[in-house]
């Protein structure tokens, strides 16, 4: 008999902008493990006047990507319990590691980072700091919330200050709804375009990677026209579902 699998169509974007350097990093994976088909997204922005954080940025992404593939390959069954276990792990032991680097170096640095990881339309998520998670339906909501003081000052990051609990967001992405996540450079002048990403919008509300790579083009282009100057990255997944045999 057939089956169903559920599969992805996926679109990102990493620009420079009119920045001299890029201190975002993102990564994007689409694995099949047994009947599972896992996917991860991770972006991270480096903080802005702390020397080193495009690498702080670089290095806790690339530390989230190697583990998972790791854990992928070594685990008997994928689980949330699982996954969600092994980025609290990796995430402090990168805060530790980049604490000490600093204090070796006789610099401060730091990045935010946001994971968005789902095997099938069930998603787990993790925010620390101010780069977002959009569920995107009929509507946009945001999935966390932003770790900023009241003066809009960043108090949680990775690699600096002090290591706080982490919180697993669980949530459902239906068909067809789009997952997009992305740094403050994407999103500060961006927002008021994302609409173009909502059911609505879309014909017959399906996507495909060249309409959501279109759609996050526009977007980066109205913002930049609009005036923004950072850096700007952004993953953007829809979660379709295809017929295996």
């Amino acid at each position: 008999m057939p089956g169903d699998r559920t599969t992805y169509h996926s679109a990102h974007i990493w620009e420079k902008g009119y920045r001299t350097s890029n201190e975002d990093s993102l990564a994007l994976l689409d694995v099949v493990s047994g009947q599972d088909h896992i996917l991860l997204a991770v972006v991270a922005d480096g903080i802005g006047g702390l020397k080193g954080g495009g690498y702080a940025a670089s290095y806790v992404t690339d530390r989230l990507r190697q583990s998972f593939m790791e854990y992928v390959r070594r685990a008997d069954r994928i689980t949330f319990a699982g996954l969600s276990r092994l980025f609290k792990r990796i995430l402090c032991s990168c805060h530790m590691y980049l604490k000490d680097y600093g204090s070796r170096n006789a610099i401060r640095l730091g990045t935010t980072v946001s994971i968005l990881c789902l095997i099938g339309r069930r998603g787990i998520a993790i925010q620390i700091g101010d780069s977002h998670l959009y569920l995107i339906g009929d509507r946009i909501r945001q999935i966390g919330h932003d770790h900023i003081d009241q003066n809009g000052h960043l108090n949680r990051c990775i690699g600096s200050g002090t290591f706080h609990r982490i919180q697993i967001i669980n949530f459902r992405i239906n068909k067809d709804d789009i997952a997009l996540l992305c740094t403050d450079g994407f999103y500060r002048r961006g927002y008021h375009h994302m609409n173009a990403l909502t059911r609505p919008r879309r014909r017959k509300g399906s996507v495909s990677d060249s309409a959501l790579l279109y759609v996050l083009g526009n977007i980066r282009d109205c913002a930049y026209k609009a005036g923004e100057r950072d850096n700007m990255s952004a993953v953007a997944v829809s979660v379709c579902r295809k017929r295996r045999y």
